[in-house]
């Protein structure tokens, strides 16, 4: 029954990307989902499972990049320091 619910679930929200790669494929996911329960064809707890994938692949994103601008800025600490 769940595979037939998520197989559900991923053919009503057609303009869904595929892949999230970047944070506006996140947008853009959030956005179909949102269009899928105004038009009827996801409930709020289909919606509120995408969403929560969405959100966590988004929340990745963040993450990593706070990571590197971060490293950056250690990175460019050093250099300052060693002139």
């Amino acid at each position: 029954m769940l595979a037939f619910g998520r197989e559900r679930i991923t053919d009503q929200i057609e303009p869904l990307p595929n892949r999230l790669r970047v944070a506006l494929d996140a947008v853009a996911g959030m956005g179909a989902i949102m269009q899928a329960i105004g038009v009827g064809d996801l409930g709020a707890r289909e919606a509120g499972e995408l969403a929560s994938v969405v959100a966590g692949f988004s929340q990745t994103v963040t993450t990593a990049q706070m990571e590197q601008r971060l490293a950056d800025i250690e990175k460019a600490v050093l250099l300052l320091n060693r002139e």
